[in-house]
């Protein structure tokens, strides 16, 4: 059985966005989150991620997110070292 969607979630702060959880790391994947970004984010900045486990689906844009809007991670050191072993 293939996995067909990965549940996110994008919080507004007021001043600022918190993802929860990225999905997989992929180019579509990627590309849809640039395009939400872009349409919906107002120029408000993306602060925090949260990371809910290690499994790729919710870790797998983790990196790119702290890259490229210095978001925060918060994942317990557990799951960040099951994520890493993967």
């Amino acid at each position: 059985m293939a996995l067909d969607h990965v549940n996110v979630y994008a919080v507004d702060e007021g001043d600022s966005w918190t993802i929860i959880d990225t999905g997989f790391w992929s180019k579509k994947t990627l590309s849809i989150w640039k395009s939400i970004v872009e349409k919906y984010f107002e120029n408000k900045p993306i602060s925090r991620v949260i990371v809910t486990h290690h499994h790729p689906d919710h870790v797998g844009l983790a990196g790119w997110f702290q890259k490229e809007f210095k978001a925060e991670l918060w994942m317990t050191r557990t799951a960040w070292l099951m994520a890493r072993m993967l």
